[in-house]
């Protein structure tokens, strides 16, 4: 979580978010060198994590995922989604900085396609961008037919840690 916490706390300029996030990298590190072992998502978590703490045991479990066919010819496919759940506010400032800075320079571009914004608890502010090109689903009980009308998915974080499921996805 520290890594997370710092990169926002440098993005937002916030010298108390940092504290924090200094606070919270020097629990961790010490509950890593504490225990048996550390299961860690990626290579480069597991790299950074011993740099810091050398004497911890770390390996790395990375995220899976099936792959999921489809019959719906890129062809046919026409918008572009956000996969994401809301409880997680790196997914909230990705949406917001897309709506806010990406998708004015483009939106004439796009020919009629929607901005599909699929993910659980939407706050106020996601649920205020919806508009006859963006649509806020909420939670989605199957993913499939929100990634057979879509011809590429967006992932606009501007901070975060570990591998994106949204990504792998």
């Amino acid at each position: 979580h520290f890594v997370r916490e710092e990169r926002e706390a440098k993005l937002a300029n916030d010298a108390r978010k940092l504290a924090a996030a200094a606070r919270r990298k020097e629990i961790e590190l010490s509950l890593a060198e504490r225990a048996d072992v550390t299961i860690v998502v990626s290579e480069l978590e597991r790299q950074r994590l011993l740099a810091e703490r050398p004497a911890a045991r770390v390996i790395g479990v990375s995220n899976i995922h099936e792959e999921c066919e489809s019959d719906v010819p890129f062809a046919e496919r026409r918008d572009f989604l956000f996969l994401g759940g809301f409880e997680h506010p790196p997914n909230i400032d990705a949406v917001l900085h897309f709506a806010r800075s990406v998708l004015p320079k483009v939106r004439g571009r796009l020919g009629g396609a929607k901005f599909l914004i699929v993910g659980s608890k939407p706050p106020p502010q996601i649920q205020a961008l919806a508009s006859d090109d963006i649509i806020v689903t909420g939670f989605v009980p199957d993913l499939r037919p929100w990634f057979e009308r879509s011809r590429l998915s967006i992932a606009p974080l501007r901070y975060g840690a570990g591998v994106k499921g949204k990504i792998n996805m």
